[in-house]
């Protein structure tokens, strides 16, 4: 498994969350938001680390509490990921290795192969 590089600062710095725990969502969820550029070079690479990252949910099964990507709405203009409130941070960390998935097979050159 890859490791991501650890940043002192907001590790997360280009996702965002809203949370929703009201009377009539007792279990109380959160919206995670990634946002895209439909021009950006990083879009294809993003489309095939996921593919990747869920042959890999699939392969190997996902860790108890683990949200899957395949409930995340990914579009042009981001992503939008609908979490329960005690899984926000495992779907930050999944995000985020996405990214980094992406960002070492564009600078390693790489068209869509993650």
């Amino acid at each position: 498994m890859e490791t991501m590089p650890s940043s002192a600062a907001d590790p997360f710095p280009s996702i965002s969350s809203r949370s929703a725990d009201s009377a009539e969502n007792p279990g109380g969820t959160t919206t995670i938001r990634l946002a895209l550029d439909l021009q950006d070079p990083l879009l294809p690479a993003l489309r095939a680390a996921r593919r990747a990252m869920i042959r890999e949910e699939f392969t190997l099964g996902l860790d108890e509490g683990d949200p899957s990507l395949l409930d995340a709405e990914f579009s042009s203009k981001g992503v939008v990921w609908e979490v329960p409130l005690g899984q926000v941070r495992r779907a930050q960390t999944k995000l985020a290795a996405l990214v980094f998935r992406a960002e070492t097979a564009v600078e390693a050159g790489s068209r869509f192969t993650v």
